[in-house]
């Protein structure tokens, strides 16, 4: 028998005991307690027992079957013996005025799991309120972080969050607009090899961000989050986006890319994983952008045999779907469903505290009053659904657009790196031939210099024409002389 224990402080008395969703033989113990109670004279067996028996006969008074599992819970206690502190699994506090005093007053909480009851983002707005109030317990005390399934000391929490910051450091040196930041933050995580978890590892090593930024271990999953989180901290909206196939799923991620610029406004698809290194080492990844900035139609193609599991049951139709509804039947009887996706589409593109319907519109009880339901614009509505349409399924990145974006990212990745990445006309037309070329079978082509290709988005003479007529390769010898140049003088001055 074990114990989870879910503690809060406040004056006002409570406790509720239930049976773990998760272990049959282990029970979460939430108690609210004054900050001047002592943890372990509160949770003595005779104690508790007492408790409990108040407890049952207040249940009692009311109508029992609301209180069921905390009965049952409760009634197994009352005839075994127990342990409470000895076998306790975990300890969750709420974080308050309080605590740090408690935790003085209360020390054998800190020889526990002791983990703050929050889930705090990979920023500073979240980390340094946390270091200030737990300096001193910051390799003690644990925390989940958006981003883990799992707890982590505050130390690794940190850890993790300048890890983001020295990614986002690289990127924000130079002057790149929003396409180019995610080109370069797409080339710097997706220079890992997928790995899998060693037998008996947990899956976590191989999944949690806390994990796969300083180990060998990476999935689909930990690709998307260190993409997911590097994007959030350019303040550039984003969404982990998953599909599912016959016997597996996958993790992706869905990217709302405004770039005046480029003049490229809409969502696309990314996926580090599958344009990932193969092996230690190898550098052809580099010339691999298949599954960057493709477009619903595209991503979907190049994933046939997935479904959408994210956004499932958006498409474009939807739109008319709706409209034909509410011409024939009223925008009350609108699918709950339909609803759902429309308004979690709508806090992707415009924020989470954003919704383009009201659930109160369709609700078919009478606890809404009709002047609530009947308070919606049907206008903006159409107006809302139309732009997260042309969002999702106007929107495409232009052949040239990438290439130039590609230069720009690529030039700047060669003067880092010169002997990593590839800077040459070849390169790039590899790249643009095979890695953005994708069957006119699987969706209609986008328009690229006033006409239709039929095969590819970009073929060799297309290609060889921009090439020449925008002087890239001299632009490419200029780059490589400055940065011989640059060479030179370093080595000059270190002498």
């Amino acid at each position: 028998m074990s114990f989870n224990i879910i503690l809060s402080l406040d004056a006002v008395f409570d406790i509720d005991i239930t049976p773990s969703i998760v272990d049959d033989d282990c029970y979460d113990v939430k108690i609210t307690i004054p900050p001047d109670t002592k943890i372990e004279d509160f949770l003595k067996q005779d104690n508790l027992k007492r408790i409990m028996r108040d407890e049952i006969f207040k249940y009692s008074e009311y109508d029992e079957e609301l209180f069921k599992y905390s009965l049952e819970a409760m009634n197994t206690l009352l005839n075994s013996e127990f342990d409470v502190l000895n076998n306790c699994n975990s300890v969750t506090i709420n974080q308050g005025e309080n605590v740090i005093s408690y935790l003085e007053n209360n020390p054998i909480l800190l020889e526990k799991v002791l983990c703050l009851d929050n889930v705090f983002k990979i920023s500073h707005d979240d980390l340094e309120p946390v270091i200030r109030e737990f300096a001193e317990y910051k390799d003690k005390i644990y925390v989940l972080v958006d981003g883990n399934s799992k707890p982590v000391k505050i130390s690794e929490y940190e850890k993790t969050v300048l890890a983001i910051d020295d990614i986002v450091a690289k990127i924000n040196k130079y002057n790149l607009s929003p396409i180019e930041q995610i080109m370069y933050a797409y080339d710097l995580v997706r220079d890992r090899v997928y790995q899998l978890e060693d037998d008996g590892e947990d899956y976590s090593v191989s999944r949690d961000i806390s994990s796969v930024l300083f180990g060998d271990k990476i999935v689909c999953v930990g690709f998307a989050e260190i993409f997911s989180k590097v994007l959030d901290a350019l303040n550039i909206r984003n969404v982990l986006f998953t599909i599912v196939g016959r016997k597996s799923g996958h993790m992706r991620n869905a990217v709302y890319v405004n770039d005046s610029k480029y003049d490229i406004h809409g969502v696309f698809f990314f996926d580090p994983t599958w344009d990932s290194q193969r092996e230690k080492g190898s550098i052809n990844y580099l010339n691999s952008y298949k599954y960057f900035c493709r477009t619903k139609d595209e991503i979907d193609s190049l994933s046939p045999n997935y479904r959408d599991q994210t956004f499932s049951g958006y498409k474009e139709e939807l739109i008319w779907e709706f409209e034909d509804i509410v011409d024939e039947k009223g925008i009350h009887e609108v699918p709950a469903s339909m609803v759902r996706i429309i308004n979690e589409i709508c806090k992707f593109i415009d924020g989470d505290d954003k919704e383009l319907i009201s659930p109160f519109i369709i609700r078919k009880d009478d606890i809404i009053p009709d002047y609530m339901k009947d308070n919606y614009d049907f206008e903006k509505i159409m107006s809302g659904l139309e732009r997260y349409r042309r969002l999702f399924y106007d929107a495409y990145l232009k052949p040239e657009i990438f290439l130039e974006a590609l230069y720009n990212v690529r030039k700047i990745e060669y003067y880092e790196e010169p002997n990593k990445y590839p800077f040459d006309v070849e390169s790039f037309r590899k790249i643009m031939v095979e890695s953005r070329g994708v069957s006119r079978e699987n969706y209609l082509l986008a328009v690229i210099f006033g006409d239709k290709m039929s095969d590819d988005y970009m073929n060799n003479d297309s290609f060889y024409d921009y090439v020449d007529s925008n002087e890239i390769d001299k632009k490419i010898e200029q780059v490589k002389l400055a940065n011989a140049l640059r060479g030179a003088l370093d080595a000059k001055r270190r002498k």
